[in-house]
């Protein structure tokens, strides 16, 4: 009888020492999300959903560069990002230009929010969409659109051939160009909030704020380019404005204009440091007192000026002690950013 409670006794014990390893083993310190919640704190972070969110690497605690995921690349992902608002971020100056043409690719990322700023020209799309995906990018949060110029919106099509997009911002002008009257009606038909925005608007996503600087919302120049959209980008004591094309009407409109401090320290010249977008940019670089330039476009231009191709932009910017980076040089400029201090490298691609 002893010999028969003993046994008992040890099957008891040893069946509360193991499992079925088919069975979930609870974490009780485990924290759960549920996607249908709008916000859930986990581990001290908020996740966001916009609408079905995702993670999907960025940048790391260090800044440098997360391996992207493998991905499914004839999906697209809905858009949503998990809010990091002490992170760093960077801002990615793609090098989209060739031969002649010059253009714009601007990627904004921090954590897995990103924005995209012009796509560049058509012949220059697959490049964009290369180095989106090699930067982590599942899909865009907003998708902006500067202006009716081509070597700007020239591979926005093929972004939304391969990303879902939240948001699309435009100047709410098309100057007669059917090409992107069709990209209009195309973002139209894929159901992406349309958000025609002016001067004095103002938005924030994941601790970056953005203030419009132009086109005004009063008035128009009537040509693509001075009614480009500009903006303001800030975290903390960092602050960056992006110019697309604005020439000396719309640079002369926005540094009179009331209420807009554009002391920044970095600058990306207007219109690629070309021609017409920086032969009268002294009032308006005073008034910015960059620390650091940025060039993009083309090395190539058929009208270069006698003494070379930029040499009067290289020449208001040595006067004024400002450090210049050129992406067709060195490659795709990038500049991270904790808020309180910013680095500028260059990606060769």
């Amino acid at each position: 009888m002893k010999l028969i409670t003993l046994f008992l006794v040890l099957s008891l014990f040893l069946s509360g020492c193991f499992h079925d390893k088919n069975q979930p083993v609870k974490d009780t310190n485990a924290n759960t999300v549920n996607s249908n919640d709008s916000q859930q704190n986990v581990t001290n972070r908020t996740v966001i959903v916009i609408k079905n969110g995702t993670t999907a690497g960025g940048l790391a605690d260090n800044g440098t560069d997360v391996t992207p995921p493998p991905a499914d690349v004839n999906s697209k992902v809905n858009p949503g990002y998990t809010s990091t608002p002490e992170e760093r971020f960077a801002i990615y100056f793609i090098n989209v230009g060739e031969d002649e043409l010059q253009g714009d690719a601007i990627l904004i990322k921090k954590g897995d929010f990103d924005m995209l700023i012009d796509a560049g020209n058509v012949r220059s799309s697959n490049k964009v969409i290369d180095f989106l995906k090699s930067k982590a990018v599942d899909d865009m949060e907003v998708l902006i659109s500067t202006h009716a110029d081509d070597e700007h919106y020239g591979g926005m099509q093929r972004v939304l051939d391969e990303f879902g997009v939240e948001e699309f911002w435009w100047p709410g002008k098309l100057y007669g160009d059917s090409n992107y009257d069709a990209l209009l009606k195309r973002v139209n038909s894929e159901n992406i909030t349309i958000k025609e925005i002016k001067r004095g608007d103002k938005f924030s996503f994941n601790g970056i704020n953005f203030q419009v600087l132009n086109p005004s919302a009063t008035k128009s120049f009537g040509d693509r380019d001075n009614d480009a959209i500009a903006l303001k980008v800030t975290q903390k004591e960092f602050c960056a404005l992006l110019t697309s094309d604005i020439l000396f009407g719309a640079q002369s409109d926005v540094a009179n204009a009331l209420g807009i401090d554009l002391r920044c320290n970095i600058l990306q010249m207007p219109g690629h440091g070309l021609g017409a977008a920086n032969s009268q940019i002294d009032v308006f670089l005073l008034k910015v007192s960059p620390k650091d330039a940025i060039i993009s476009g083309s090395a190539d231009d058929p009208s270069q000026d006698p003494k070379g191709t930029r040499y009067i932009t290289y020449e208001k910017l040595r006067l004024r002690n400002v450090r210049y980076y050129e992406n067709y040089k060195n490659g795709t400029v990038r500049i991270q950013s904790d808020g309180s201090t910013y680095a500028i490298d260059q990606l060769p691609n």
